[in-house]
């Protein structure tokens, strides 16, 4: 096991607005040259890309993909663009231990130091785990034109729940049989082991195909990739991360800088989201 200083980590960081508060984000975490970020922006925000990519023009160990997806709530898109740059630090032969997947609206609760202290003894990925609520027929049953802008309109919603319904009188697609799903948060640590585990399975894209036709895809495939894997005992049911969503709401709330410092002491929580752009300059200020 590397000691603390050894250490390297590669942060994903999935976004879509606001590049000053990912260049905020990025600044906070405080990376060696032996760490390194990947910043993967919608294809849609053509702004943030650019500022993004003037920003860190020059800085050799934080790359912003040229290439993007067209990223859309609930669409298998938003796992491809974290494949895509788990692919891409492959291709650029980035050697790290720990790879961390990020929202640009997410902030890191402790230090870098005490996170690489944290995962060294450990040793181990972290991919939450729900104990109820499974959505198994997110999975196991087809879900069309996810990728649509008119995906979290209300008869877009009736549409598909009324689909789903009738797919209920049709035998089951053969895509995972229900103990093979498992649900839990999108956002997960993962040691580099399982990284290549991963993208090794996906390389004839057998493994990916799967997941057409479903939704909300990114809260189900680390876990059933993983889960249903020999490296099951190495994989901890919980992400480090404080994520807080009201009833019924699709969406986290947004933490309020008292919240946010509140989190520090909790024994459990590295990373939270999602914080405004606001919350994030007072937390870079009251830093130093």
């Amino acid at each position: 096991m590397k000691t603390t200083s050894e250490s390297r980590l590669l942060y994903l960081i999935q976004c879509h607005k606001n590049a000053e508060q990912v260049i905020l984000l990025i600044e906070s975490l405080s990376i060696t040259n032996k760490d390194h970020v990947v910043v993967h922006i919608d294809a849609k925000s053509i702004d943030v890309k650019a500022r993004l990519i003037q920003y860190f023009s020059n800085i050799a160990n934080v790359s912003v993909m040229s290439k993007s997806f067209d990223v859309a709530w609930s669409a298998l898109s938003i796992v491809e663009a974290t494949i895509s740059m788990l692919q891409f630090a492959k291709t650029q032969n980035v050697i790290y231990d720990f790879a961390i997947l990020l929202s640009g609206e997410d902030t890191l609760i402790k230090s870098s130091v005490q996170v690489k202290q944290f995962l060294s003894e450990r040793n181990c990925s972290f991919v939450e785990l729900a104990k109820n609520n499974l959505q198994k027929q997110r999975i196991l049953r087809f879900h069309f034109f996810r990728q649509s802008k008119n995906n979290r309109k209300t008869w877009f919603k009736l549409f598909s729940r009324f689909s789903v319904f009738l797919q209920a009188f049709v035998p089951q697609r053969r895509n995972f049989t229900s103990e093979q799903v498992y649900k839990g948060s999108g956002w997960v640590i993962l040691k580099s082991t399982h990284v290549n585990y991963i993208l090794d399975m996906i390389a004839n894209h057998a493994f990916m195909d799967k997941f057409k036709f479903t939704t909300c895809a990114d809260e189900h495939f680390f876990q059933i990739a993983l889960f249903n894997s020999v490296y099951k005992k190495e994989i901890k049911p919980f992400n480090l991360h404080y994520i807080k969503f009201d009833v019924h709401s699709s969406s986290p709330n947004y933490l309020d800088i008292h919240t946010v410092n509140s989190l520090k002491e909790h024994p459990d929580y590295y990373f939270a989201r999602k914080i405004t752009q606001q919350v994030a300059v007072m937390k870079s200020k009251a830093s130093g």
